[in-house]
């Protein structure tokens, strides 16, 4: 999202950009963010978190943000914390769109996406992008919201792919 935001805000400093899985292109992001945009609530979880609320030593382990452990552990949203941080300065409200400024980029975006993306809904993406056919979207097999990390080659292999194409 933070890559996005910066293309759709200084587009003159982007050639090229590839958003895997960003939040911004469709318009849900999932439940357990909503935790995220209510006002005060990652300061409430820090308090649980931070030990005065929870049993066991381990839920409270040496050098982890308290906040990350309370989201981890109720809302099993380990970054809770990173989605309230670029939210948040929009604003209260139920989606964040990248579109349809990404739009504007076309031949400088790629679009990747896994299509067992549980966090980032692929079907919710493909609604909004029909609206978009000049943005091109590779979707990766059996590659989830984190496929940069769990599917590194095959990421690779679609940037290279469209930069080749390009």
């Amino acid at each position: 999202m933070v890559a996005g935001a910066l293309a759709v805000e200084r587009p003159e400093l982007i050639r090229k950009v590839v958003l895997v899985s960003p939040l911004g292109v469709a318009r849900e992001h999932p439940w357990t963010w909503s935790p995220a945009l209510l006002p005060g609530a990652l300061d409430i979880a820090a308090l649980l978190a931070s030990g005065r609320f929870l049993t066991g030593a381990e839920d409270v382990r040496a050098g982890q943000d308290p906040c990350q452990l309370a989201a981890d552990r109720w809302w099993n949203a380990s970054d809770l914390d990173s989605v309230a941080r670029l939210i948040r300065p929009r604003g209260f409200r139920a989606e964040t769109l990248l579109l349809p400024e990404l739009g504007l980029l076309q031949g400088r975006v790629l679009l990747v996406w896994g299509d067992q993306d549980h966090q980032l809904s692929l079907e919710a993406a493909q609604r909004e992008l029909l609206s978009y056919p000049a943005l091109p979207l590779e979707v990766l097999p059996g590659a989830g919201h984190l496929a940069p990390i769990d599917h590194p080659a095959e990421v690779a292999q679609a940037i290279r792919r469209w930069l080749d194409a390009a």
